[in-house]
């Protein structure tokens, strides 16, 4: 995740490839775990419920 956080501070882009659908999957949902708390951590309210899955 720091090289993601590198990517984000600099505002850049960057691009994942796998040939596994599954880890595509997690990798996608790690990301966007990751950018939720980023972008709420500054806040006590975070709308992703911490029952989901």
């Amino acid at each position: 995740m720091s090289m993601l956080e590198n990517i984000l501070d600099n505002d850049e882009k960057a691009i994942i490839f796998t040939q596994y659908v599954r880890m595509g999957e997690i990798l996608k949902e790690l990301i966007e775990n990751h950018l939720m708390k980023r972008r709420y951590s500054s806040t006590d309210h975070c709308p992703v419920s911490k029952g989901k899955r």
